[in-house]
């Protein structure tokens, strides 16, 4: 892939992690927002992070593996330039001077920061969501799993009392919840939080070394 090519697929990676991701935020708290995502933002603010998390994961994920990308293969000796120049060519944003500088920064605070502080929130929102089991043929239930009650997955599914049905996220009409995603997300968010590390390191690195 080209530096050309592989700059543009990291900026559209990257503004639509930081968009989503905050509208989803958004929408979370219950704030009307623009647009419409794959029907995840026209749902109720109670379920929408159920399916929000997954998609902005796997966007901030594939961003994080762009820019390791970009440091190994285009990157320069100084940070500004071990990320692609957003919007602009290297003709127009000079990394090694001061003003090019600062515009890799503040590339770096929306980019990479900012959605990482973003998707902490966004969990925060899926962990308060309430946990419902829908009995087959019969009426919904309130689990009151919330918070870590998330994490406790025999507890959840005790709960069913061997009835035939499946679980739902946020609301009686919920989206259907697994239990076990709940795992899936904090070994994947864990996995994310390691891999920013790396990454701020591989940007900073030489300055890191002085």
């Amino acid at each position: 892939m080209s530096r050309k090519a592989l700059s543009i697929l990291w900026w559209m990676i990257g503004v639509f992690a930081l968009t989503f991701s905050l509208l989803a935020f958004l929408r979370t708290r219950g704030q009307d927002v623009p647009g419409e995502i794959f029907g995840i933002l026209e749902m109720n603010p109670a379920e929408v992070a159920a399916l929000a998390v997954p998609v902005a994961f796997a966007a901030y994920s594939l961003l994080l593996y762009l820019t390791c990308m970009w440091c190994k293969e285009c990157g320069g000796n100084h940070w500004a330039s071990r990320i692609p120049i957003a919007r602009f060519g290297p003709e127009d944003v000079d990394p090694e001077h001061p003003g090019g500088q600062g515009f890799q920064g503040v590339v770096i605070g929306l980019v990479l920061i900012l959605p990482m502080i973003i998707l902490v929130l966004l969990g925060v929102q899926y962990l308060r969501g309430s946990i419902y089991f829908s009995i087959k043929r019969g009426p919904t239930e309130l689990l009151g799993m919330e918070w870590l009650g998330h994490f406790y997955t025999a507890t959840i599914y005790s709960a069913t009392q061997g009835r035939a049905g499946f679980f739902r996220f946020g609301s009686a009409t919920g989206p259907q919840y697994y239990p076990v995603l709940t795992w899936i997300y904090l070994c994947w968010f864990i996995g994310m939080v390691i891999t920013f590390g790396v990454t701020l390191k591989r940007i900073f690195r030489a300055k890191l070394e002085h």
